[in-house]
């Protein structure tokens, strides 16, 4: 199953994060949110309806921020809207809930940080943590998933960039 459904996929769309302990696999019982790695399944509420993280998975970018992540889900919103990317974000805790109180412990973040999942289900880059400046910061993770440079996407505007 390690190989089937935990192998860590590298390459230079990925954000590879240190510590990297260079594993091919990695347990998917076991998930840990590195980038490279498949997202897990977590358990939410969106409008009402019990759903599958993997749900919002497959025709766009899914940025994922924590209940305190409310400047990396502004900085989602401009960047998808200004830059034209395909980018879908939610908050946990505000736009979803997490069922079972697993999503920062699968996907290795804390209540301030975010996830950027790729529409084929595996993680592209994570902030345990916010970051000082979150614009920037996904920015640069989305042109890296997007194998362009930072400033091919358009800029976002002032307020997200002051978020």
């Amino acid at each position: 199953m390690n190989v089937a459904m935990g192998y860590r996929y590298r390459s230079a769309a990925i954000a590879t994060q240190a510590p990297d302990d260079g594993a091919p696999t990695e347990s998917p019982l076991a998930p840990t949110g590195s980038p490279g790695t498949r997202a897990a399944h977590v358990a939410f509420l969106h409008r009402g309806a019990r759903i599958s993280l993997l749900d919002l998975i497959g025709r766009e970018f899914v940025l994922l921020a924590g209940a305190d992540g409310t400047a990396w889900a502004r900085a989602a919103t401009a960047l998808a809207f200004e830059g034209g990317v395909p980018l879908a974000s939610y908050r946990v805790g505000a736009d979803l809930l997490d069922v079972d109180h697993q999503w920062t412990t699968r996907l290795g973040v804390t209540a301030s940080g975010a996830v950027l999942v790729r529409p084929d289900g595996f993680i592209a880059w994570h902030s345990r943590e916010a970051q000082d400046s979150p614009a920037r910061v996904l920015r640069e993770a989305l042109a890296r998933a997007l194998c362009r440079f930072p400033d091919t996407l358009k800029r976002a505007g002032r307020a997200a960039v002051a978020a």
